[in-house]
């Protein structure tokens, strides 16, 4: 059963609960996602990130981010850079399979690629 996150964490502490998590063998997508944000870091610091899209679970010494807490917290528009909500947006995309990756084939899959290849290549 989930509780309640200490607040007072360290974020390199937290990354490492998360990690723990991670080799659980979560989905693709998730794992992903998870990744993602732990690389960028920046949601990881905030306290009201923490409190409401991180589920600790103290017995496992692991936690895991609630995807569909972070989908109700994007609705809410939370104050951030744009950089950093167009990661938690993507991210959140990823986790939540929205636009049905995992139900691809490997040569969409391969034009998915080529496409963000495309759009990041600057």
């Amino acid at each position: 059963m989930p509780e309640q996150l200490n607040p007072t964490i360290a974020t390199d502490e937290l990354a490492d609960l998360i990690r723990r998590w991670t080799s659980t063998g979560p989905s693709p997508l998730i794992l992903a996602a998870t990744n993602l944000l732990l690389e960028h870091e920046g949601w990881l610091w905030r306290a009201d990130f923490r409190r409401t899209c991180i589920h600790y679970f103290p017995d496992e010494q692991m936690a895991r981010f609630d995807w569909l807490a972070v989908q109700d917290l994007l609705a809410e528009e939370p104050r951030a850079s744009t950089s950093e909500l167009a990661i938690l947006r993507f991210a959140c995309a990823l986790a939540l399979d929205e636009f049905s990756w995992s139900a691809m084939g490997t040569s969409h899959q391969a034009m998915l690629r080529r496409a963000v290849d495309t759009a990041l290549d600057s």
